[in-house]
Formats: structure tokens, sequence, C-alpha cells
């Protein structure tokens, strides 16, 4: 099974093992992330690098219980709208369904290369501190912004880190052009982003992890 993708729901409160508050993201639905790898081989060398490439898949092809009811296109619509997510990449976004549909595709693609990323290293042994020194994660354009605050999430909320070990893991992992950084930083509505990554638009910690413009947080160091 691949990396499992979290969309819309809402966050709760709880207390771990040692007594500390948590918070866990109950999702409204959740994609499957399908890996797909292309060898990418080296010009007289013996190397071949990965190009892994992701397809969204539903939980679920098939609600029998929604189709023994009489409704039948009802019982594929997760499929297909799970499906959806990788059908187009940038999507038209004039209208609030591509918005919507853009923002959970930038998502999906960065959630499940962060995810794999942490299961290389748990595979492989090395310690989430030492990330930067196996990955580096070079956002080229400011599409998968929204990976700094997810890595941010990931390390906190699904490994139990504290803030400021995971900050610096996520310092230390991420690089930006200074041109991204400084010009072409993709605004979203408040509402819309809380309301479809409802861990980091409801979270102020999170938030603090959002690049803005003018003020990469990348860049300061």
């Amino acid at each position: 099974m691949g990396p499992r993708v979290k969309l819309g729901g809402y966050t709760e409160h709880y207390s771990d093992e040692h007594e500390r508050v948590r918070t866990r993201w109950v999702p409204q639905r959740t994609v499957v992330g399908v890996p797909y790898d292309t060898p990418i081989l080296g010009y007289h060398v013996n190397t071949a690098n990965t190009l892994r490439l992701w397809r969204a898949e539903a939980t679920e092809s098939f609600d029998f219980s929604t189709f023994n009811r009489g409704d039948y296109y009802g019982a594929v619509n997760q499929k297909v709208s799970s499906e959806n997510l990788t059908k187009v990449l940038y999507p038209n976004d004039e209208a609030v369904q591509g918005k919507e549909l853009r923002l959970e595709q930038q998502f999906f693609f960065v959630c499940c290369s962060l995810q794999d990323m942490l299961r290389i290293l748990k595979t492989q042994g090395i310690p989430r501190e030492r990330m930067h020194e196996k990955f580096t994660a070079q956002l080229n354009d400011t599409h998968p912004a929204i990976a700094i605050a997810e890595l941010m999430r990931l390390l906190i909320d699904e490994n139990a880190m504290d803030w400021d070990t995971s900050w610096s893991i996520t310092r230390k992992t991420f690089a930006i052009p200074p041109h991204a950084a400084a010009e072409a930083l993709e605004r979203w509505p408040l509402a819309l982003f809380r309301r479809i990554l409802r861990a980091h638009g409801n979270h102020s910690r999170y938030q603090r992890a959002l690049p803005r413009r003018g003020a990469h947080p990348l860049l300061r160091r």
C-alpha cells in the first residue's frame, strides 16, 4: 500500500503515552498514492537514478452498499474523484472547483513524496535528524510550497518530534530559488485552505511554517 493522503475532515486533540497533548487529523476522505518508477541512466557511468511519479487511487474502488441502494454512479464516485487528482496536471483554476482541485493536487504530490522519503530513512536506519544528508527537496517553483508545512506536520504529528527539532530538519532539507521565494508565491483563499488541509489551515504553528512573499524562512540563515 502506497502513501495515504488525507483531505478535508477535522482535527482533534489527544494525549499520547507520555501525557503530551498532540493533534490528530481525521480526514473526510483519503487518497492512496501509487508510485511509478522510471530509471534515469547516467552518461558513460554505471549509475542509474530513479524518477518516481505518483498516481492517485481511491482506498475503495467500488461501494457495494451504495450500489445496492440503487445509486450506481455513486458506487464509483470515490474512485472517479480520487483519480481526478492526477488526470490533468495544473487544471484551470478560474472556477472554485479548479482552485480546490489544484490545491489538492499540489498537496497530494508533496505528501506522497515526503512520506516516501521518511519511509526510506526508516528502512535504511537513518535518523530523521540526518534527513538533509540523504535528501534535498528543491522547490523549483511555487506549486510545492505546501511541502514545508507538510513536513513539519509529518514530523510533529505523525512522528512525535518537537517543534525545534522538526524545524531544524525542515530548514536543512528544503531549498528554493530566490526568484520563486520573492516574486512568484501562490496564494490560496484561507477558507479554501482550511477546508481542504484541516491540519495546516487551522493551526497557527503550521501557518508559521508556510512561506510568505518576500519573507521566506529558508532564506533567513
